[in-house]
């Protein structure tokens, strides 16, 4: 039963040392980073302005992403 437990999480632990598990971690850290940024600017932005600056934060925050879309891609 001890081997089985240790390969059981010997396997994903590995992996998370590699290369590839390393990106994995850092793809998952920065899409939660961006997603927890995207909501602090929402907050603030419609603290400020009120609801009736909801469809004013969608057309801002396209205006600002579609210009540097290409900046990131590869």
């Amino acid at each position: 039963m001890n081997a089985q437990f240790r390969h059981r999480i010997g396997s994903p632990l590995r992996f998370l040392a590699s290369r590839a598990g390393s990106f994995v971690v850092l793809a998952f850290l920065v899409a939660v980073q961006d997603t927890y940024a995207s909501t602090l600017a929402a907050s603030q932005f419609l603290a400020r302005i009120g609801a009736q600056g909801v469809p004013l934060y969608y057309v801002l925050n396209a205006a600002v992403s579609i210009p540097f879309a290409p900046c990131f891609r590869a």
